[in-house]
């Protein structure tokens, strides 16, 4: 259909810039336009566009629309356009550009440089061989058509680099990319540095025209040297450097030429002969021209005394020269310097130099400056070379009084005191949000120094333990400013001493400084008196940290026990007068401190005879103490008592721990409590609501609770300070007699406390306390990834009774589940020889598994599960694991399938976002019961997933395959896989953290797995099943895990023919249900990549049989894709691609096929402003005459 004629057009392009036209006339102008540019002859459209543009007599905003017409022209009708038309534009495009002028608006040089960029895009270098030629005779006519051609260039190089045009499809993208390269060597860059060097001589550097134009090449340039070849760059000799380098001391171009040096800085392609010659900026003069510059720079920004423009433009300038010189030395320096095994071009000349310069950044009043700088500096410490560098090992006493300034953390201050805070940072909050990894960056450089100068480090710590402990606010003497202060120095000091500490144990002891020396802030702290809570919670964190010191003065043991006892004491007394939050922290730290000294030092506190004090102090300390406390307490004297030279010695000590345990547990109302849902249900409160009871009924019932919850945390932390030894050829423990006769109360209590997961256990729960079971308002955000940051909410939500009641439950699991995994990790034989294990582990951790809740069935696999079955003996495989796991199968099975189905039914719109929404509306509306099942469920299948990638390593013995033959012929005989020498499983622990079991317990059995049919089907169908779920995430990362799975089952079982048509058949609904999401496609496609070969091994005429069966599938796509996978010349994405094609008939359609859908053109709506649907033919009809009527603002004369 003809478009509106050239005076309709020019008359809504009046409409459009005339101010006073009102929205609906502006918007029928714009249709017209858009009809003018679509569908008006091409070329008529280009004449118009080019008249538009010539016409000088014009506004700038009506030419640059003539230049819009010629762009959209060549975008999108290129193919009307003729070849004569094509050399048209070329000539049109060059001609325009010699007739620039220096006035000329930039509006209209950018407009002209976009059309020239569109028509090289198309036609370079094909049919304009010599482009860049054109460019360079333009420059030579007219030097004012400088500005413009350096925009052609810098925008061509960011729209085929960078991507900026999505329309280049990429093997056009890489061809210009490679006439760039070319064109890069024949002469641009020696052509855009004449050019730099005429605007920048001495005389031009006044005149503001120059200077601008110098600083358009700059950026021309600075597109180029991120990508492009290297040696231009380096061409007569190094000339474009020499030139960068003198602009850095140019205050108008300074900025510029470094943010091209930056470039050059920073790249890492090349090899190490292309980018060596880069180390020409550590020559003197280029050095002593960075130098010049920083310090002028810093001695600026020393005496800003307010933020003003000045002052900002030398701060942006400073940290971009601190960037450069920093990314020069990582990105180059380190690189080049090469290896011992890999020799390079060494240390560069005036190295000593550079590093001046890096500590002068250290020094500097901006964090953001300190920060950077330190977050490099510890690459070249830690580098095999470069840390034995003079030049480095000289400044190293400098480094670190300088670092040593910075461990203490700075406070917020935009104030003209520090004017760099108000220049880095908004407000205190995007402070503290950089806050949180300035001192950890500090700290690496601590950490990197340990191994260079231990003597000078432990020498700082000494001194500044000793300054800290005189000051008069270690007594909490001091205005709140002061202690706030002397917070910081002590958080400081502790970060510091923990980090020296736990990097020279890892050092040989020979390197050690001498032991007066580390033993001496050791006696300086046990000499610091204080009474503030957090001052005292640091100076135990500090002891804490140097009990790795504590072999070279033994004699320092008895008052570190001491403080440490003291010092829960002391809390202790405070919390009774109501001071809870800082003194329950000290308290806790200085037990947990208690728990790693007598893990650490069992043996010195053996040697020294101090288990006595420790359990006198304790029982001194008993009925006053917590039930937390008393947990911590119980562990400490376990770990000590590990020393004791006899077993009987040991297991009194173990059994005096475990009585108050073994109190609660057999107490016959603790027996009937946990026999039955309705007795643990009256004894904890779950039966009637708080309102109805007696404040007196409320305390029972919270003893009742903390009671339970002590007794299992207790005897979980007993199970994890045992230990199985081998005494005589037998394996015994002190601690397995105490924690065998309680384990039937561990299993009575899992077992009810799943019964309230039945349905008809509801009804002996009160109302109230019907989502007692269920995560916490708190948990649901967590899971959901929101932040909750109110800290009164968050009180308030603690002490909701619901909350309380969750809390209990939650803790009731994970202690009951945490014994028995314990006693998996460290009993080994002994806890696998119980009579009925399995009988009593099915009764009652699988007891109700279908219907426990998300939550506490992953606390089952990851607390429980994952020990008991990894951790097994290989003679008890068929005994404990093989049941164990098929039925952890089945039930997983059935309960993902479960979860399967409701999450569909939970499919459903949430309640609309309201603007009157308080943070509880907001929570309670996205943390609804049905999103948070699907995210729960969603995770349960990722525990799961989980938890058999552990039992199946990558690195399985290939001998040990399925029916795979031996040396001589032989089928090997599926059996059961050889396991560890002995029984004992238990893994010796560094530290008092729990570690996760071993590997090599997990290779034996996934070879068990392998052999036995039951295992390995019913894994199979779990992980298959889940492939054909309307959930997509689902789908999409069982896919994913099926890709490991199945390569590592190959390794030692290759399946019969029967089985791939079950392997096959989900991955094809799999592809037909989720066509839609093109990352679901690609894994299912590679799962076929990965199992084909596998097929045709196993029966190649069943298995082309089989595919000739898919939908849309023919002889010719499966005989081409055996043939792909058949040659070795085949790629991996041909052979891909190949499968794509077999399975077109099975791909569901995309998001975008599915939603394109025929709408009638009346039932369209209305097109906003730039729209480009056609108006029916009478609305046009009416909105022409509407224009034509219009007044003539006087650009319908230009084309009378």
């Amino acid at each position: 259909m003809a478009g509106p004629s050239v005076d309709l057009f020019v008359k809504a392009v009046d409409q459009i810039l005339d101010p006073a036209t009102d929205p609906a006339s502006r918007q029928l102008a714009h249709q017209i336009c858009d009809e003018f540019k679509s569908n008006t002859d091409v070329t008529v459209c280009i004449d118009t566009g080019y008249r538009l543009f010539t016409t000088e007599s014009a506004a700038d905003s009506v030419r640059f629309i003539g230049m819009q017409i010629l762009q959209y022209c060549i975008q999108q009708r290129w193919q009307q356009l003729s070849d004569e038309i094509i050399l048209q534009l070329r000539d049109r495009a060059i001609g325009l550009l010699q007739e620039m002028d220096i006035d000329t608006p930039s509006i209209l040089k950018h407009g002209l440089s976009c059309f020239i960029v569109e028509l090289i895009k198309k036609i370079w270098p094909q049919r304009w061989k010599d482009m860049v030629n054109d460019l360079y005779a333009a420059v030579k006519l007219n030097e004012a058509s400088v500005e413009t051609v350096t925009l052609v260039l810098e925008r061509l190089s960011q729209d085929v680099i960078e991507s900026g045009d999505a329309h280049l499809s990429q093997a056009r993208r890489n061809e210009l990319k490679q006439s760039l390269s070319q064109a890069c060597t024949k002469g641009l860059f020696a052509f855009l540095t004449s050019k730099l060097l005429l605007h920048t001589t001495a005389e031009h550097l006044d005149n503001t025209l120059h200077v601008h134009l110098a600083h358009r090449i700059l950026a021309t340039m600075s597109a180029f040297l991120e990508w492009c070849p290297m040696k231009p760059v380096f061409a007569n000799n190094f000339e474009l450097l020499e030139v960068f380098c003198n602009l850095v001391g140019c205050e108008p171009l300074r900025l510029a030429a470094v943010e091209c040096l930056i470039q050059l800085a920073e790249r890492k392609s090349g090899g190490v002969s292309e980018r060596e010659p880069l180390l020409v900026l550590f020559q003197q003069k280029p050095l002593e021209i960075f130098l010049k510059a920083v310090s002028a720079s810093i001695l600026e920004t020393e005496q800003t005394t307010s933020v003003n423009l000045q002052s900002q433009q030398s701060y942006n300038f400073l940290k971009r020269l601190s960037t450069l010189l920093l990314r020069l030395g990582t990105h180059q320096v380190l690189q080049l310097w090469g290896t011992r095994e890999k020799p390079g071009s060494g240390e560069p000349t005036n190295f000593g130099v550079y590093l001046d310069v890096l500590l002068e950044f250290l020094k500097h009043g901006s964090i953001c400056l300190n920060a950077e700088t330190a977050l490099a500096v510890p690459l070249f410490l830690e580098h095999e070379l470069v840390r034995e560098s003079t030049a480095l090992r000289e400044r190293l006493p400098t480094l670190l009084s300088v670092c040593a300034k910075l461990i203490v953390k700075p406070q917020y201050d935009s104030s003209s005191v520090n004017p760099f805070m108000a220049m880095d940072f908004l407000d205190q909050t995007e402070f503290n949000r950089f806050a949180v990894n300035y001192r950890h960056h500090v700290l690496e450089v601590f950490r990197s120094l340990v191994s260079l100068m231990p003597m000078e480090i432990a020498e700082l710590i000494s001194g500044c333990v000793m300054t800290v402990s005189k000051s008069p606010e270690a007594l909490g003497q001091g205005d709140a400013d002061a202690v706030q202060l002397f917070h910081n120095q002590c958080s400081g000091i502790q970060a510091l001493v923990d980090v020296f500490a736990s990097a020279l144990s890892k050092l040989p002891r020979d390197v050690w400084p001498n032991a007066a020396l580390l033993v001496q802030p050791l006696e300086s702290l046990l000499l610091w008196n204080c009474t503030d809570p957090v001052i005292a919670k640091a100076k135990i964190t500090m002891i804490e940290s140097l009990f790795v010191f504590l072999d070279l003065a033994p004699t320092l043991l008895p008052d570190i026990i001491r403080q440490i006892l003291a010092a829960v004491e002391s809390a202790n007394a405070a919390i009774a007068q109501g001071n809870y939050e800082v003194f329950n922290a000290l308290r806790l730290k200085a037990a947990a401190s208690l728990i790693r000294l007598c893990f650490t030092h069992s043996e010195l506190i053996h040697r020294m005879s101090l288990l006595t004090a420790i359990y006198d102090g304790v029982q001194a300390q008993w009925a006053l103490s917590t039930y937390r406390l008393r947990q911590y307490y119980s562990e400490a004297l376990v770990c000590a008592s590990r020393a004791l030279p006899s077993l009987a010695e040991q297991q009194a000590i173990v059994v005096q721990i475990v009585q108050p345990v073994a109190d609660i547990l057999e107490s016959s109302e603790v027996q009937s409590a946990i026999s039955s849902t309705a007795a643990l249900a009256e004894y904890i409160g779950l039966d009637q609501s708080p309102a109805q009871l007696s404040e007196e009924r409320k305390a029972t019932l919270s003893k009742h609770r903390h009671e339970l919850i002590f007794a299992f945390n207790c005897l979980s932390a007993v199970a994890r300070r045992g230990e199985a030894v081998e005494v005589s050829g037998t394996l015994c423990s002190a601690a397995w007699p105490s924690v065998q006769r309680l384990l039937p109360h561990v299993f009575a209590c899992i077992r009810t406390l799943n019964d309230f997961s039945s349905p008809g256990a509801s009804s002996v729960i009160c109302a109230e306390f019907k989502k007692a079971f269920e995560l916490t308002m708190i948990g649901k955000a967590q899971v959901l990834g929101i932040d909750i940051s109110v800290p009164e909410f968050m009180k308030r939500v603690r002490e909701d009774s619901l909350s309380a009641m969750q809390h209990c439950v939650n803790k009731l699991y994970e202690g009951c589940f945490t014994v028995l995994g314990h006693c998996a990790n460290r009993f080994g034989e002994l806890f696998y020889t119980l009579p009925n294990l399995v009988e009593e582990v099915t009764a009652s951790t699988f007891h109700s598994y279908t219907s426990l809740p998300a939550a506490y069935l992953k606390m089952s696999i990851r607390l429980c599960l994952v020990r008991l079955l990894m951790m097994c003996p290989s003679h008890h495989f068929d005994t404990v694991v093989t049941p164990l796991l098929t039925l952890l199968f089945n039930r997983m099975n059935e309960r993902l399938n479960m979860e399967w189905v409701q999450m569909v039914q939970r499919q459903g719109d949430l309640p609309k976002e309201s603007p009157e929404d308080g943070l509880e509306e907001q929570l309670e509306r996205l943390c609804q019961d049905e999103v948070v099942e699907d995210h729960m469920a969603r995770y349960m299948l990722k525990e799961y997933l989980w938890f058999v990638g552990k039992m199946l390593p990558a690195d399985i013995d290939p001998s040990h395959r399925r029916g795979s033959q031996s040396a001589d012929g032989a089928t090997a005989a599926p059996g059961p896989a050889p396991g560890p020498p002995n029984g004992s499983v238990a893994m010796e622990e560094e530290d008092e953290e729990d570690k996760t079991p071993s590997m090599d317990n997990g290779r034996f059995l996934a070879k068990h797995i392998a052999s036995t049919p039951a295992l390995y089907e019913a894994l199979l169908t779990t992980c298959l099943t889940g492939l054909v779920v309307p959930d997509a995430l689902f789908s999409n990362r069982v896919c994913a895990f099926l890709l490991t799975l199945l390569p590592k089952l190959s390794t030692f079982w290759l399946p019969d023919v029967a089985t791939y048509p079950k392997i096959l058949e989900p991955i094809v609904q799999s592809l037909c249900t989720h066509g839609e999401h093109a990352g679901n496609v690609t894994t299912c496609v590679q799962l076929i990549y990965v199992i084909y070969p596998l097929m045709l091994q196993a029966n190649e005429q069943a298995t082309q049989l089989l595919l000739s069966r898919l939908p849309g599938a023919t002889v010719d796509k499966v005989s081409a894709l055996k043939e792909g996978f058949c040659n070795p010349a085949t790629k991996d994405k041909k052979k891909r691609d190949l499968i794509r094609q077999l399975l077109s008939g099975v791909i569901g359609k995309s998001t975008s096929e599915k939603h394109q859908i025929a709408v009638p053109e009346a039932h369209l709506p209305r097109v906003p402003l730039v729209g480009s649907k056609s108006m029916a033919e009478a609305e046009v009809t009416h909105h022409v005459d509407h224009i034509l009527a219009l007044p003539d603002l006087g650009l319908t004369s230009l084309f009378s």
